[in-house]
């Protein structure tokens, strides 16, 4: 009896002290649905590994080391949680979609509609599913909309398809501000108040949004909090500099130089299908018409992928490419004008780790 009583004592003690072990774990699959805030290479293979480059990007991720979504794999891995992460995300993504008339650029840019439909082509919400949807940077950054409405109905139409599809539980991320950003800073100098109000207004409608569902199955997580406390208490977090990139360059690069033969090409003219060419058999024009065309240039998450092009009347003469990493990023908070660094990526998945347990679902 005593060896008994002295085992459960024994048992009870180890449970809590181990948060994995004190609590029931109740989701099985993490569902993420995003931009390249969350994208884990799903761009890079779409974009025949030249979006971003790799090196100087990592491994196809839009910073220089792994994004959040790796960080929070690795801490499931190593205490040993089972739950497999299915990763929509795709860089460039925008939360709506937008009818841009004589543009190819609903070949090349997703939305949130678009990656739903491409998992559902695959697969099916189940019970024991977290989905996570982290999006809308890139509407308001990108195609300057300032319907707040627009992004969160687009937002709505996803919680709502993974609510009532049995989805154990839905989080939707919300937006660091959006005026911090050393792009924000460079692009739009005279904008950034306008910036602040609409990153404002879109936590603040978030929050009233997700009101109608079950507050025990759609919650918010707390990005921008997050991200303005690391900016404020920056040794906190070991940083030293969260107001500019490490790296300003560009996500383009190898194709250039070697190892690449051959890139997508879209035209004006050929809207319709997205063709491989040889970037040795493009014509000076083509090349224009590539590096101009709405795909890149009117995406804030694909406009620093364009080369630096040296152009005449008869188009471009040269192109020059991307450079090197920097040697050290230590320090910084951002990795490119737009991309946090991997050691803030680090942050938010030990933060958001932190709350799955909070919320009893790990």
């Amino acid at each position: 009896m005593k060896k008994l009583i002295h085992f459960l004592l024994i048992s009870t003690a180890i449970v809590f002290l181990n948060p994995v072990l004190a609590t029931q774990q109740t989701i099985s699959r993490i569902v993420v649905f995003g931009d390249s805030l969350s994208d884990t290479g799903k761009m890079f293979g779409k974009s025949l590994k030249w979006i971003p480059s790799s090196p100087p990007y990592h491994d196809g991720r839009f910073s220089d080391g792994p994004v959040w979504v790796d960080h929070l794999k690795s801490k499931l891995m190593q205490d040993n949680i089972p739950i497999s992460i299915i990763n929509e995300a795709e860089g460039g993504a925008t939360a709506a979609a937008y009818d841009i008339t004589n543009s190819p650029v609903t070949l090349f840019i997703n939305t949130l509609s678009n990656e739903l439909t491409q998992f559902l082509n695959k697969d099916y919400f189940r019970s024991g599913d977290l989905v996570i949807v982290w999006a809308g940077g890139n509407d308001y950054l990108n195609q300057k909309q300032e319907s707040v409405s627009t992004v969160l109905s687009a937002i709505d139409n996803l919680l709502n398809q993974a609510v009532n599809s049995n989805a154990s539980q839905v989080i939707a991320f919300n937006l660091p501000r959006l005026d911090t950003t050393p792009h924000a800073k460079k692009k739009f100098p005279g904008k950034l108040s306008q910036l602040a109000k609409i990153t404002k207004e879109h936590n603040s409608r978030l929050l009233q949004l997700i009101k109608k569902y079950d507050s025990e199955k759609v919650k918010v997580f707390d990005v921008e909090s997050l991200l303005a406390h690391m900016m404020t208490n920056p040794v906190q977090y070991a940083l030293t500099n969260t107001t500019q990139a490490c790296y300003t360059k560009g996500y383009l690069w190898r194709p250039f130089i070697k190892g690449k033969k051959a890139m997508p090409y879209i035209d004006d003219y050929h809207a319709e299908y997205l063709a491989l060419k040889p970037i040795d058999q493009m014509t000076p024009q083509e090349l224009a018409l590539l590096f101009q065309n709405p795909a890149f240039t009117n995406n804030a998450m694909l406009q620093d992928a364009l080369p630096r092009i040296q152009s005449k009347k008869s188009g471009p003469q040269r192109i020059e490419p991307a450079g090197d990493a920097p040697e050290n990023c230590d320090g910084y908070l951002f990795w490119d004008k737009i991309h946090p660094t991997t050691t803030t990526h680090k942050v938010l998945a030990n933060k958001f780790y932190g709350y799955l347990f909070e919320q009893s679902m790990l």
